[in-house]
């Protein structure tokens, strides 16, 4: 998700700015959580299951990680957060700001 972020500041507002978000992430100012073949195999699960939707790996993968660490807010501008329901009957969703 770090990339994702690098690679939209870096075309949305420049270079420079892009470098200064790597530095404040090489300065802890966000926790780095790593994913592992599990979360890999559960992010291929919602995709298959999610075929009528254009669900990006990288939603899946986020999507995956905030279940396991039991994060329920995002703060995005990808619709995707608002389509995707979890939970053992899929009855949970996550609320998304703005």
């Amino acid at each position: 998700m770090v990339i994702e972020a690098w690679l939209l500041i870096r075309n949305k507002i420049g270079y420079h700015p892009a470098l200064e978000f790597l530095e404040r992430i090489r300065g802890g100012a966000v926790q780095i959580v790593e994913i592992s073949a599990l979360d890999l195999e559960k992010s291929a699960q919602i995709l298959a299951s999610y075929q009528d939707q254009p669900f990006s790996l990288v939603d899946a993968v986020s999507f995956v990680v905030m279940e396991r660490m039991n994060v329920t807010h995002a703060f995005t501008f990808d619709a995707h957060f608002r389509v995707y329901r979890f939970g053992a009957k899929r009855e949970r969703g996550f609320t998304v700001v703005p």
